[in-house]
């Protein structure tokens, strides 16, 4: 026991405040739609504590779109912290169960979690990351690895360093996009229609927290993302120009149908660009049309007059072209 021990304290450090199994929840994800391609997401985050014991955590999440999963966890208070000054520099929304609101600064602290004694695949899966890391002889190894077997496959304690809100039961912590920096899925293609996304995100996957009740970590909402391609008619925004009923405005590269007719767009290995209805085309340079923007030649963010080709008319804009059918 007393070789265990020093393990434990070898891997997890000393600690002062051993926390009860928390129970957090998602609540509820809102996003603002319809959501313009590659832009800064409108999105707010509910996450509550919904045991009955006080509960301090960093947060640990895993945020994704559809399904890529590529994205790695990280502690969402983080977020309001500066790492370079090692300083909360924001404080967390709390919500409490009457509805009042306060704000919380996170607290840089240690925390061990009561953890659930592990088996079959699991305990495996931590004993091989465990080996992987572990430098030492290959007799003082098996000996550690037994050790740690013996540790995990009871209920044990975890460590863990880092900033931390507490949340009372029934609490409620408000992330927003002030914080949430994600952008709404960039579309590469021209497309008349809305597309249609899942913003995914898993509370703390890697268990850190000892959760007994895990079914609801996990939250999806569906969202949409507007078109590529503009139809009038639409006010001018500081996007794109004004639209009239059978005048479209294209932001991405590609092909599309408007109007019977075939409307394309390409970059070219020259640093050009070239535009084309029905197979007639015109190309512009790139730097050209980046001078023009720069010395405001044009008025409206146009960059170039308007151009007649296979029976529509193109003018370009900073953020794309205008089709006028």
């Amino acid at each position: 026991m007393k070789k265990l021990s020093l393990l434990v304290l070898m891997m997890f450090g000393l600690s002062y405040l051993v926390l009860a199994a928390p129970d957090l929840a998602i609540q509820e994800i809102n996003i603002a739609e319809l959501g313009e391609p590659g832009a800064v997401m409108d999105l707010t985050i509910f996450i509550q504590n919904i045991g009955e014991e006080t509960v301090k955590t960093r947060l640990p999440a895993q945020i994704y779109f559809d399904n890529d999963q590529s994205a790695g966890a990280y502690p969402l208070v983080s977020l309001y912290v500066d790492t370079r000054a090692d300083k909360a520099v924001r404080p967390v929304e709390i919500i409490s169960a009457d509805g009042s609101k306060t704000e919380q600064y996170p607290v840089k602290e240690k925390v061990i979690y009561l953890q659930p004694a592990l088996s079959g695949e699991i305990l495996d899966k931590k004993l091989q990351e465990m080996e992987t890391r572990l430098e030492l002889s290959p007799e003082e190894k098996v000996k550690a690895l037994e050790e740690a077997k013996e540790f995990y496959s009871k209920e044990h304690e975890l460590g863990v360093d880092g900033w931390f809100i507490t949340l009372q039961p029934e609490e409620t912590a408000k992330l927003d996009s002030v914080v949430l920096s994600y952008n709404y899925p960039f579309e590469e293609v021209s497309s008349l229609e809305s597309k249609s996304h899942h913003f995914n995100i898993m509370l703390d996957p890697a268990g850190e927290m000892g959760e007994e009740k895990i079914f609801n970590n996990f939250e999806g909402k569906l969202f949409t993302v507007s078109p590529t391609i503009l139809s009038g008619p639409l006010s001018s925004t500081k996007k794109h120009p004004a639209l009239e009923e059978g005048e479209y405005f294209v932001t991405r590269l590609g092909c599309a149908e408007l109007k019977g007719k075939q409307v394309c767009s390409e970059m070219n290995e020259d640093s050009t660009w070239t535009v084309s209805v029905e197979g007639e085309e015109q190309t512009y340079d790139l730097y050209g049309l980046l001078m023009k923007w720069l010395n405001g030649i044009f008025s409206d963010s146009k960059l170039a007059s308007a151009q007649e080709l296979g029976g529509a008319e193109i003018t370009v804009y900073a953020n794309g072209y205008k089709v006028k059918i």
